[in-house]
């Protein structure tokens, strides 16, 4: 049996050095047992099994380390949105400050005089 490599799969990919257009990603593999990743046609690499499947588990860690950055941004996000929205309200007429004692933990406008009961 000769030679034989047998494309996989192109996939186009968002790339801060392509601007505008798509990064092509071609992965194949051959009789030998190797694994081809082309980057555009500027760059590739020949990897065995092992390797492809290392590779694999990394680019599955980083998508998930990603994703729960994306999540705790939207997270944190939404909690600043949360924390403004309430000094705004703080802020408005007819608030009152109120302050915690810490003897009884009853609570007291900061205005007034407080005796513990």
């Amino acid at each position: 049996m000769g030679y034989n490599h047998q494309l996989i799969r192109t996939l186009g990919v968002d790339d801060e050095s392509t601007y505008g257009k798509k990064l092509a990603i071609n992965v194949g593999v051959d009789t030998l047992g190797m694994c081809t990743i082309s980057f555009g046609s500027n760059y590739s690499i020949r990897i065995p099994e092992d390797d492809v499947d290392a590779l694999r588990d990394l680019l599955y860690e980083a998508s998930s380390k990603l994703c729960s950055m994306r999540n705790r941004k939207a997270m944190l996000e939404e909690e600043l949105k949360s924390l403004e929205e309430e000094l705004q309200r703080s802020t408005e007429p007819g608030f009152e400050d109120y302050q915690l004692c810490l003897k009884c933990q009853n609570t007291h406008e900061a205005n007034e005089h407080h005796t513990c009961k």
